[in-house]
């Protein structure tokens, strides 16, 4: 298996040595050691566990939810804008309220919330 491919936190064998991976490109040896390791490193995972199905199983947010936590997110921010707006002139405070939406819209994009 490639480093790469790792879930976050796995144990690994890597270069006789047992490692914890700590970050996207970086793990932790038993000894206290803190190194790089490259994406396409060759790793041996120690422990495969299951997927747990239990009740302590994160679980993403309900849709609802997260659609309105986004939207108070959008109105205070809105708000932020419509005072720091009263330092330009319309055309800018314009400006920034569609670079709002457009961020909105493709955080809702790209959190599938949205076409």
């Amino acid at each position: 298996m490639k480093f790469k491919d790792l879930p976050a936190a796995a144990r690994f064998c890597w270069q006789g040595k047992k490692w914890t991976r700590d970050g996207p490109i970086s793990a932790v040896a038993t000894d206290g050691t803190r190194r790089v390791i490259p994406r396409w490193a060759v790793v041996e995972p120690l422990e495969v566990e299951p997927p747990t199905t239990g009740s302590d199983t994160w679980q993403p947010p309900h849709r609802e939810a997260l659609e309105q936590a986004i939207d108070t997110y959008e109105a205070r921010v809105a708000q932020i804008v419509a005072e720091v707006a009263l330092r330009f002139d319309e055309a800018e405070a314009a400006r920034l309220r569609r670079m709002l939406e457009e961020s909105g819209r493709a955080l809702r994009r790209r959190l599938a919330l949205e076409p």
